[in-house]
C-alpha cells in the first residue's frame, strides 16, 4: 500500500512538472505582437504618399512597446482592453467586448 502511494506521489509530481515546463515553452513561443497588414495603398491627391491598414494582436499581459507614427493613427479594439500613452499627454484607454 505504501509503495503504491509512493508511486502515485512520484507519477503525479512529475506529471506537474512536465505540465509546468510545456506552459514555458508555450508562452515563450507566443508572439507578444502580431501584426497583419490588411491593406495598403496610394492615397489620392498626396502624391507620394500610402495609407494602410493592419491588424494587430497584443497578447495579453503584453505592450508593443514605445514606438513612433509619422500620421495619426486610428485604433479599433475588437476584442479586450487597453491603455495607449502618447509622449506629453494623457494616457488613453480603449475597449472592446
Amino acid at each position: 500500500m505504501k509503495r503504491t502511494a509512493f508511486v502515485l506521489s512520484v507519477i503525479f509530481a512529475v506529471g506537474i512538472a512536465v505540465g509546468a515546463l510545456g506552459v514555458q515553452s508555450l508562452n515563450a513561443y507566443l508572439e507578444p505582437v502580431k501584426r497583419t497588414m490588411l491593406i495598403k495603398t496610394d492615397l489620392a491627391g498626396e502624391e507620394g504618399k500610402e495609407g494602410g491598414m493592419w491588424l494587430t494582436e497584443i497578447a495579453p499581459g503584453k505592450a508593443s512597446g514605445k514606438h513612433y507614427h509619422p500620421v495619426h493613427e486610428f485604433i479599433y479594439v475588437i476584442e479586450g482592453a487597453g491603455r495607449f500613452e502618447v509622449e506629453g499627454k494623457t494616457t488613453g484607454h480603449h475597449g472592446g467586448r
